[in-house]
């Protein structure tokens, strides 16, 4: 009875061991919106920060593989940064997408073909539970932070 005892829990902890892993293999699958810019939400900057803040930006991770949208405001209080494929009120689409890996608590995103021409590894963000940060860049005015964007299932 004992050793049965035994290779009962020893069952138990692998499939539980094999749950966690199944479960965490993937945490990353599924869609992130930004809600923050350093200590403000992205709508803040329209009109103050012209060309550098997305006033909208999503990532979808699946499998691997990500894909993003975001859009910018490229006209400023005075017409600054209106420019080449912009409409008349100074609003561009953009997408991209490629890779990801994950290493610890990590996201490496690279691409091969991007809108902006960069190829390679682009950056990197911090993954904790349902908020993925981007840390600041150089002429950014703070972290960019994601959350996780829970749907409904039917």
């Amino acid at each position: 009875m004992h050793s049965n005892s035994l290779v009962s829990v020893l069952a138990a902890v692998w499939i539980a061991g094999g749950l966690a892993a199944v479960s965490q293999a993937r945490p990353l699958d599924g869609t992130w919106r930004l809600i923050r810019v350093g200590s403000s939400s992205p709508q803040y900057y329209v009109g103050r920060e012209p060309c550098a803040v997305p006033t909208f930006e999503q990532y979808t991770f699946q499998a691997g593989r990500w894909s993003s949208v975001d859009t910018f405001r490229l006209k400023g209080p005075n017409g600054s940064c209106a420019g080449v494929g912009s409409t008349p009120d100074g609003i561009v689409v953009r997408s991209d997408s490629g890779t990801y890996r994950i290493a610890a608590d990590s996201v490496h995103i690279s691409v091969a073909d991007s809108s902006q021409g960069v190829h390679g590894w682009v950056g990197f963000a911090l993954l904790k539970g349902d908020t993925l940060r981007f840390p600041r860049g150089e002429f950014d005015p703070g972290d960019y932070v994601f959350v996780r964007v829970h749907t409904r299932r039917q």
